[in-house]
């Protein structure tokens, strides 16, 4: 079941990519840096405590809810499955800006190419060389 959820999520994402998933990276920035904040003191050991409480939440309510799913129908769990990989894995939000900047460089357009690049990452790249926007 595993690998047809892997498998379904991965063509709905070639039929139909998300435009955008700042949403979800807004939020969690937020939810990183306060666990980042909070619980992690600069050391490896309190860095693990900090990553494991991170992840244990969304784990937790992730599993529940797949297992309420499960219990109502085989087929309600599996397209909750479809859903969290087809959130979560966002293999195209990349491959656009990597081949519209490689082409940007390939034509020699490089103002294009440091534009293109400060979309993606969200901060100005004008003093970029060709070779630091590659």
């Amino acid at each position: 079941m595993s690998l047809l959820s892997l498998i379904a999520a991965l063509f709905l994402e070639q039929l139909h990519p998300l435009s955008s998933r700042k949403y979800l990276y807004t939020w969690l920035a937020g939810y990183v840096e306060f666990f980042q904040r909070n619980f992690n003191a600069g050391q490896l050991k309190q860095g693990r405590i900090a990553w494991l409480l991170a992840i244990a939440l969304p784990l937790v309510l992730v599993t529940a809810v797949h297992c309420l799913l499960l219990k109502a129908h085989p087929i309600f769990a599996w397209a909750f499955s479809v859903l969290v990989l087809y959130l979560t894995m966002g293999f195209r939000q990349f491959s656009h800006y990597f081949t519209d900047i490689h082409q940007a460089l390939r034509d020699k357009q490089l103002d294009k190419a440091r534009d293109l690049l400060s979309a993606w990452c969200g901060k100005s790249c004008r003093e970029l060389s060709q070779q630091e926007v590659a």
